[in-house]
């Protein structure tokens, strides 16, 4: 009998002891790098490695920010534009919580910023880190001299999920084929129509293509992607339609 009652105590601390283990047992957490929108306005962010970037649902703003475990802290020292736009008060409201900020809960799909009582500040939705497809247009490109310029005639994009990629260049039709693989891309040369347009556009048809051949890198910043070479040189950013 008293063997009994031993084996059923020492059964019973064993499953104890693996009940207290699990429960304190870490949670990994997981990053905060990546694209954010909010849910409630047209504000957008993103957390790269301690910078922080995005457009408050009026002005565009950079800052940085730390992170440790679950908390966070956001500089207050943040540059911004100074546009007046009609919903100034939910944009300042966006930057007040975003700084006031203390805590995340982040499950991939969603992230929560909380102050230090605990209570909700602002809820974000993840934005895909890959172009979907559908239609895409370019409004600012490369130059070839490494001065981003806004088009002359719209430039646009059709991806596929194929990997088929065609548009306009401004001037005339293209297809060519393309692969993503996380934040790497690879673009074939293009065929294209043969239409002859005035110099400005032939001169930007010829830099779009040679910005195609350049792309390496593509990252998203917001509503839109910005495609880089191999030395980190911004190509062209696309938004889709």
């Amino acid at each position: 009998m008293k063997k009994q009652i031993f084996l059923a105590i020492s059964l019973s601390l064993l499953f104890t002891g693996c009940v207290t283990s699990q429960h304190e047992a870490p949670v990994p957490q997981t990053s905060l790098d990546g694209s954010w929108k909010s849910t409630t306005s047209n504000a957008h962010i993103r957390f790269e490695k301690g910078k922080l970037s995005g457009n408050d649902g009026c002005n565009q703003f950079i800052g940085s920010y730390s992170s440790d475990g679950t908390r966070i802290t956001v500089s207050e020292n943040m540059m911004s534009t100074m546009m007046a736009c009609p919903a100034m008060e939910q944009s300042a409201n966006f930057k007040t919580a975003l700084i006031s900020a203390k805590i995340y809960e982040n499950n991939t799909s969603t992230l929560v910023l909380l102050g230090a009582d605990g209570k909700p500040l602002l809820e974000l939705q993840a934005l895909s880190k890959i172009p979907v497809e559908g239609v895409y247009s370019l409004n600012y490109l490369n130059n070839g001299k490494q001065i981003i310029t806004q088009v002359k005639s719209p430039i646009t994009m059709i991806l596929s999920n194929d990997g088929k990629m065609d548009g306009s260049t401004g001037c005339n039709q293209y297809t060519t084929t393309y692969t993503i693989k996380e934040n790497q891309i690879t673009i074939g040369f293009p065929a294209t129509t043969r239409m002859i347009c005035t110099p400005e556009l032939m001169e930007q048809e010829q830099n779009f293509i040679s910005a195609l051949q350049k792309s390496s890198k593509i990252s998203r910043n917001g509503e839109r992607w910005e495609v880089r070479d191999d030395t980190g040189a911004l190509q062209f950013s696309m938004i889709q339609k």
